[in-house]
């Protein structure tokens, strides 16, 4: 293991940047100091890629853990066949049910080709569109990482106009791409745009119960504009606009929706709140046990059902 300190916080993008510019080995994957891999990954992955060599990359599920809860879930799921997809065939596809690149592992030549990371974009997100509109890859249905989706770190702290000029850059980057046509330009511009308000919406949810009145004002007044305050969203405002004369109703109010929503998440996850070493005991022999890699095309080993409120962008 070789082990490099950078002498200052370069950021995410650009400490990425940093160590895919240092492969030297044929393969390389991305791992977060809070993420870990499955047993067996690295096997699974290079087998399936050493039986497939005009594959350019390997992608298996990955399991989104939320440490505020313990919840988890695999994303993604519904969209996708264990087999090998085209070079372009998949690249809308890939934002709009996308990987986590934690579970991926790629060919050193893809790095070269889909890099360099652009700052002040979602960086992974257009990484893994690239790739998927430049390689053929081969989908694992398998777990095969453990991701931490801390919410406070990813696009989800990111404002309104955070959000807008990211994924307009993620936009803009991949229109530039000859193998990306109009028709597949117009329905990725279409995708990012529906992201950030879905994003927008977990953020009122979120900075409600913390109360973080700024950011619940930002959220509200977005998701207003877009005629898009659901009825539920409108009694979180209403009853927001009470703090300060009935800040009792409002703390009521707060822990109400809190017991609601931690209701709500313990019913989406695929199993019952855990740790990550619990959960490394309950997805681990799913891969460790699938054996080789192409053997059986069907997706079997998949645990559990997909929580509709993961957004891309880790």
């Amino acid at each position: 293991v070789r082990y490099h300190c950078h002498e200052k916080n370069l950021g995410a993008a650009a400490n990425f940047q940093a160590g895919l510019a240092a492969v030297r080995t044929p393969y390389f994957s991305f791992l977060s100091d809070d993420d870990f891999l499955l047993p067996g990954f690295y096997a699974h992955a290079m087998n399936a890629l050493e039986k497939r060599p005009e594959a350019g990359f390997c992608c298996g599920q990955t399991v989104m853990y939320d440490p505020l809860d313990g919840s988890h879930s695999l994303q993604p799921q519904g969209d996708w066949t264990e087999t090998l997809y085209p070079a372009g065939e998949a690249t809308v596809r890939m934002i709009r049910s996308m990987f986590i690149w934690t579970g991926a592992l790629f060919r050193t030549e893809v790095g070269q080709a889909a890099g360099p990371l652009v700052p002040g974009t979602v960086v992974d997100v257009l990484f893994l569109a690239r790739a998927a509109a430049l390689f053929p890859f081969y989908v694992a249905m398998k777990p095969c990482a453990i991701f931490s989706a801390d919410r406070d770190r990813t696009v989800h702290a990111m404002s309104p106009d955070e959000l807008k000029a990211a994924y307009d850059l993620v936009s803009r980057e991949l229109a530039q791409m000859s193998e990306v046509s109009d028709a597949q330009r117009k329905e990725i511009a279409d995708l990012l745009e529906h992201f950030r308000g879905r994003i927008l919406k977990y953020r009122l949810k979120r900075t409600f119960l913390a109360g973080d009145w700024e950011a619940f004002d930002r959220a509200v007044v977005f998701l207003r504009g877009r005629g898009e305050l659901t009825h539920g969203m409108r009694i979180r405002s209403i009853v927001s606009g009470l703090r300060k004369s009935f800040p009792s109703l409002v703390d009521a109010t707060r822990r109400l929706y809190g017991r609601i929503e931690g209701h709500q998440r313990s019913r989406r996850s695929a199993g019952a709140p855990g740790t990550p070493e619990e959960l490394l005991a309950l997805y681990g022999p799913v891969l460790a046990g699938a054996g080789e890699a192409g053997a059986d095309e069907t997706g079997a080993g998949a645990i559990g059902p997909v929580d509709p409120s993961r957004d891309h962008g880790a």
